[in-house]
């Protein structure tokens, strides 16, 4: 297929990506419906917050309370459209939509040096259909940003040390940095990338970690104006407030430990009869408090914890996600049962075609993973690695030899060598 051919494909792919959001969002939600608090409190604080870095505020509550309760990135990509066209839930959601539909071609960016044209476009094609991100873009929620920066990352990750440029590595540092500023929990990748490198050869291990430090360093200085905003303004330079110690203690409580319906899970609306409920406080002492109840009830059931850990694994991996909406139930699982099988043969495929990628997207498997054994298991922190299974899936689908001209190492070798 000649260059032409294959990106006209792959921009009707991408448009019909949009369409299929688009399609779903009218007729489920509502292009300019007010937010549902029923799905949540995120999507009301990101658009909230968003609002009120548009007319100048800052990152405040509506009260003008300073706070730190989200991470603040997925507000900061629906304030330029505030600041620009006023408070409209309208152009919010088709940005929304618009940064999901291009993880199609960001899929297709990554694979084809590796897969070939075919693989390219049959991965953008199942993005493009995927329920779960296709799903995720109807709401004003991290989800759909960060699938496509953690994408961009791997890709801009790949390129740095096939071939080794300034600009390729504060694009990835950038990338890396962005999805951090959307969901931290990415961070977690850091230990699993660290334990990988333990495996690489002397000259590989040089390579990958004098561009990790590259990244790092790129990574530090995006990250760091929220750190210190937050140690000037909150007191402690911390990525987010409430949230994580809210959700440790709703993974760690009574209930999780001994009912069976809830172990694993989370419980958003947690009464915890061992322990004062509300929390009060300033954001940093309900979140210290909530840290504390949940290592309490931890202490209080050590010999639960085990079975605990399974459960979180079981919630992660299992099709049957509970939720009312029987729609979503069934899509979600209907699609991990498809691609719960062709996800093993399609990683074998990548891990001969391409190691080093193969490498990068186990170790954010990895993180994921860690994330639900620190806190629940969920469908939806699986869904955030949705575009790396339909990658695999794809390698699955079309057979291909091992691309032999350029392997990460040798070529970045070269380069670093002669430095």
């Amino acid at each position: 297929m000649s260059n032409r051919n294959y990106l006209l494909w792959l921009t009707l792919i991408t448009a019909a990506a949009w369409g299929i959001r688009l399609f779903l969002m009218g007729m489920f939600i509502g292009f300019n419906a007010p937010i549902a608090l029923e799905d949540g409190l995120d999507e009301r604080d990101y658009e909230q917050f968003a609002y009120q870095m548009s007319v100048g505020n800052g990152f405040v509550l509506p009260d003008g309370t300073p706070s730190a309760r989200r991470a603040p990135g997925t507000s900061l990509l629906i304030a330029p459209i505030y600041l620009f066209f006023g408070r409209t839930l309208l152009l919010a959601r088709l940005w929304m939509a618009a940064l999901s539909a291009l993880v199609c071609p960001a899929v297709a960016w990554v694979i084809r040096p590796y897969g070939g044209t075919r693989m390219a476009l049959i991965a953008a094609a199942l993005c493009a259909f995927n329920p779960g991100l296709s799903y995720y873009a109807l709401h004003l929620w991290s989800e759909a940003p960060y699938c496509l920066f953690i994408i961009l990352a791997t890709g801009c990750l790949m390129r740095s040390v096939e071939k080794p440029s300034t600009w390729w590595s504060i694009a990835a540092g950038f990338s890396w940095g962005a999805a951090i500023l959307l969901r931290p929990q990415i961070l977690l990748i850091i230990p699993c990338a660290g334990i990988g490198l333990l495996w690489l050869s002397r000259k590989d291990r040089q390579l990958w970690l004098s561009e990790f430090v590259r990244e790092l360093l790129i990574i530090g200085a995006l990250v760091a104006p929220w750190l210190i905003r937050n140690q000037l303004v909150l007191g402690a330079p911390t990525m987010t407030t409430l949230v994580a110690g809210h959700t440790f203690w709703g993974a760690h409580n009574e209930l999780t430990f001994h009912d069976a319906r809830y172990r694993g899970s989370w419980q958003p609306h947690l009464k915890d009869p061992t322990m004062t409920f509300p929390l009060f406080g300033s954001e940093l002492q309900q979140d210290r408090q909530a840290w504390g109840n949940g290592w309490r009830c931890i202490r209080r059931n050590w010999n639960q914890v085990p079975q605990l850990l399974v459960w979180k694994i079981y919630r992660l991996i299992t099709p049957f996600e509970p939720t009312a909406n029987r729609a979503v139930y069934w899509a979600f699982a209907v699609s991990w049962i498809v691609t719960a099988p062709l996800l093993f043969i399609g990683l074998q495929r990548l891990r001969s075609l391409a190691p080093a990628l193969f490498a990068v997207i186990l170790a954010q498997f990895a993180a994921v993973l860690i994330c639900s054994l620190i806190f629940y298991g969920a469908a939806r922190f699986r869904h955030s690695l949705e575009p790396f299974f339909m990658i695999a899936v794809a390698a699955a689908l079309v057979r291909r030899s091992p691309i032999n001209p350029i392997t990460p190492t040798v070529a970045g070798i070269n380069e670093f060598n002669n430095r």
